[in-house]
């Protein structure tokens, strides 16, 4: 067959070597997979990873018989972006998603890439943005494919002698493990550990939230409105910086349908509406009254002109915002996708289900950078194959998207600031760089895709020093999917906010067909909420005065009681179901905040009654005992959690707060209904136990 290769990339730069004349070309943010495609009469089509493409680059012949290349820049003038070279040398780095060639420059190609002649540019570039490498073939005559795979078969050796490795080698090992990284990242971890990191550094702020006065019935419309939403963009150093022509801060507004919203500066584009800002530093949205199935989201990002030292990348200063409805919608939509949780225990059905309520924990496949365009990135480029998909735990305790970053695809801008996700219950932080990207979910037989959102690419991690934790947890493995609400942070190390950074909630609303909302279980999970999967009686959620758009936790109620007072007066507070642990956690403002029945600690086979939001209207009631060691083993019977924890935390905002964990899922579905702000809890049928 006669074949093409593609490989892309997000930036790259090329060099020329003064002693030979050719040119060390290097390819940066390089897609982990290669594509290939055959030409008449097979007309096939596949892709194999760049790391065996690589790998066997004489066994495709390429080693005897170097290929011709078209270097195709996005940056360019279409009469001027294509660079045609022959290409030697190979040297392909997997964990920072680096291609390095050396390069020989040609006036013209053979083959298949004959199209591209006369596109050169007057000047050769020293670096450039995104761009595709199209390798036309050499002798690949000789090739096996397994599915879309592909493997080079050629035995003749390479005659490529003539420039030392160290012309395409690179200059120095992976960036993020230089000196100069680790230094970096271990400052920032001790400022965000001890609560001094107080830098806005690459962040653009949002300092005035912005309501729309929405009508809440389809086809209703409501009054013409002007809403200015000015922004600070904060550079390297943390002070404000002016968005120029050649650094333009790049606003996007997801959730509008066409033509409801027109801006100053005039955006582009429908969803998103794409706003390029040259100068200023406020924008105006005027919205025409027309009915809006959910908030809007704001992203912005602006390059910064200095790279950052762990990934040798250009720097972003990047933010986000909501702009929230006045009103909830009154209809819900009529799409929901729905997803069997990922069994780890090798188990399918219930006994999956039961296996990840008890031990496990929920998870879906998902793959993060890839499937959509994020303005100011490189075209979109397709996910790999679902079977590479990484396996996301779902975190209703958390917000946040978070994964290696050797795992990030290429439709993604950044690094902006650095961050740090830390899980309190384990005592683990994981720190890196925000990122704007899109999260593809396979949901079932469909892979969905959201809007760009921010998500933490992890180079490092930690242990808090003040848990039982002992060593910096492993994290080339770890994916995370934090949905929950009333989980926003409030320091600068965590900037991930409900609901702009939720990934089940970015899901593009499919042309208002889609409610913001999930359903949890054990064995499923479902996002957008439908008439179908919505849930009575609900719990009634309070709007945040602090975050747009998020929801404060729901009211519940607690009573300890005796067989000496049946029936105790309640403590109550607030309530969050997490399903990213087992146990049961009951922190008290102050000692004088516990009931006379636990005041000298939790008694063993002491019943414990949770009613949400009330005893006299409850959306859920779990009550069972703490089991015969007051609290260390609860009997594995209905909704009892692993085990249960009495504390007191002084700087608790309620009198009392109680993180459930997730073995309500035995009897239960978690339906958040973040359209209307209502909190349900479905029976589950049959039920686990």
């Amino acid at each position: 067959m006669s074949l093409l290769f593609v490989q892309t990339s997000t930036s790259g730069t090329l060099e020329k070597d003064g002693t030979t004349g050719d040119y060390a070309l290097r390819l940066i943010g390089v897609n982990r997979s290669t594509s290939w495609f055959s030409d008449r009469p097979q007309r096939q089509a596949g892709s194999q990873s760049t790391s065996v493409v690589t790998s066997e680059w004489d066994a495709f012949g390429f080693g005897a018989d170097p290929p011709n290349a078209a270097l195709v820049l996005t940056d360019q003038p279409k009469t001027e972006d294509t660079i045609i070279v022959e290409l030697r040398q190979p040297l392909y780095d997997d964990a920072a998603h680096e291609l390095r060639y050396r390069a020989h420059l040609l006036d013209a190609p053979r083959d298949g890439l004959a199209s591209a002649t006369g596109h050169a540019p007057k000047e050769i570039p020293t670096t450039f943005a995104a761009a595709s490498l199209f390798i036309d073939d050499a002798k690949v005559t000789a090739a096996t494919r397994t599915g879309n795979d592909l493997h080079g078969t050629t035995t003749a050796s390479s005659t490529d002698t003539a420039v030392p490795a160290t012309t395409v080698a690179p200059s120095s090992s992976d960036p993020s493990t230089s000196a100069a990284c680790t230094s970096q990242l271990a400052a920032f971890t001790s400022a965000a550990t001890a609560g001094t990191y107080t830098s806005t550094a690459q962040t653009i702020a949002f300092p005035t939230p912005a309501t729309l006065q929405n009508p809440a019935a389809p086809g209703a419309t409501g009054a013409a409105q002007s809403i200015s939403l000015p922004f600070v963009v904060n550079g390297v150093d943390g002070t404000p910086v002016a968005p120029s022509a050649t650094a333009p801060v790049t606003v996007s507004i997801y959730g509008a349908p066409a033509g409801s919203i027109q801006t100053t500066p005039a955006g582009t584009g429908t969803s998103p509406v794409v706003v390029t800002v040259t100068s200023g530093s406020t924008i105006t949205v005027a919205y025409d009254g027309a009915y809006l199935s959910r908030p809007l989201t704001v992203m912005a990002s602006m390059p910064l002109g200095v790279d950052n030292v762990c990934t040798a990348t250009p720097s972003f200063a990047i933010g986000s915002t909501t702009m929230t409805l006045a009103v909830a919608p009154t209809t819900l939509g009529t799409v929901s996708y729905s997803t069997p949780t990922v069994c780890a225990s090798g188990t399918s059905g219930a006994a999956c289900a039961t296996a990840n309520v008890d031990s496990d924990g929920l998870a879906l496949t998902a793959v993060t950078g890839y499937g959509a365009t994020v303005p100011g990135s490189e075209a979109p480029v397709a996910p790999p194959a679902a079977a590479t998909f990484a396996a996301y735990t779902v975190d209703t305790g958390s917000i946040g998207t978070v994964l290696p970053r050797a795992d990030l695809g290429p439709n993604a801008v950044g690094p902006g600031a650095p961050a740090l996700k830390y899980y309190d219950s384990s005592g683990n932080e994981f720190i890196g760089f925000v990122y704007l990207a899109p999260v593809t979910l396979q949901m079932g037989s469909t892979q969905v895709t959201t809007d760009p959102i921010r998500v933490l690419a992890v180079l490092t991690s930690a242990c808090h020093p003040d848990k039982p934790c002992t060593a910096a947890p492993p994290f080339a493995g770890f994916h995370y999917l934090g949905i929950g609400f009333d989980r926003s942070e409030q320091t600068p190390a965590d900037p991930f906010r409900s609901p702009a950074d939720n990934a089940l909630l970015a899901i593009d609303p499919a042309a208002g067909g889609m409610s913001q909302g999930y359903v949890l279980s054990g064995g499923t999970i479902q996002a957008g909420i439908t008439s179908a999967n919505s849930t009575t009686p609900v719990a009634p959620l309070t709007p945040s005065s602090t975050y747009p758009g998020d929801w404060q936790a729901v009211p519940m109620c607690v009573t300890f009681p005796t067989a000496a007072d049946p029936s105790p007066p309640p403590a109550c507070g607030s309530m969050l179901m997490d399903v990213g642990i087992p146990e049961m956690f009951i922190t008290f403002s102050s000692a004088s905040a516990e009931p006379a029945a636990i005041a000298g600690g939790l008694a063993s086979d002491q019943t414990i009654t949770i009613n949400a939001p009330s005893a006299s209207a409850p959306a859920l009631t779990n009550s069972f005992s703490s089991g015969p060691a007051g609290g260390a083993t609860p009997p594995a019977t209905a909704m009892a959690p692993s085990k249960v924890e009495v504390s007191v935390l002084t700087t608790s905002t309620v009198p009392v707060f109680i993180n459930t964990g997730r073995h309500v899922l035995f009897q239960k579905q978690y339906v958040f209904n973040a359209q209307a702000g209502t909190l349900g809890f479905a029976p589950l049928v049959p039920a686990l136990r």
